[in-house]
C-alpha cells in the first residue's frame, strides 16, 4: 500500500513537472487526448507526449511493430494520424538502433518518419 501511494505521488510530481525522469526510465503519462495512461520509456518521450497534448495533436505510442528483414521488428515511438507521420524520439543512438532505423527507412520508403532529438525538443519548447 505504501509503495502504491509513493507511485501515485511520484507520477503526480512527474505530470506536474516537479520531478523529472532520468533518460531511459519509463513512466506512465495520462494523456488527455487518449483518455488513459500510456507507458513511455524515456523523459524525452514524456516531454514530446506532453507537447503533443498541449498542442491538441492526436498521437499513438508505438502502435505497430514493423517486421525488419533479418533484424526482428521496429516500433517507431509515435504515430501522428492527422499528419500521417511517424516520429522516433532519440537521445543517445545505440549502434543496433541506428541499424534498425536505417533498415526501416529502406524497407518502408512510403512511410514518412522524422527523428526528434533533445535539440529539437528544446527548440519546440518541450524541454
Amino acid at each position: 500500500e505504501h509503495r502504491a501511494k509513493m507511485s501515485v505521488t511520484i507520477r503526480q510530481q512527474v505530470l506536474e513537472g516537479v520531478r523529472h525522469l532520468p533518460h531511459g526510465k519509463g513512466c506512465f503519462y495520462w494523456s488527455k487526448l487518449i483518455g488513459s495512461d500510456v507507458w513511455l520509456r524515456s523523459s524525452y518521450e514524456l516531454a514530446y507526449a506532453k507537447l503533443l497534448d498541449h498542442l491538441d495533436v492526436a498521437w499513438f505510442y508505438e502502435p505497430i511493430k514493423f517486421p525488419i528483414n533479418g533484424l526482428g521488428s521496429y516500433a517507431p515511438d509515435f504515430f501522428l494520424p492527422e499528419l500521417n507521420l511517424w516520429v522516433e524520439i532519440k537521445g543517445f543512438w545505440r549502434e543496433d538502433a541506428k541499424i534498425k532505423y536505417a533498415s526501416f527507412v529502406l524497407q518502408y520508403p512510403y512511410l514518412e518518419i522524422k527523428v526528434v532529438g533533445k535539440e529539437q525538443l528544446v527548440i519546440l519548447g518541450a524541454m
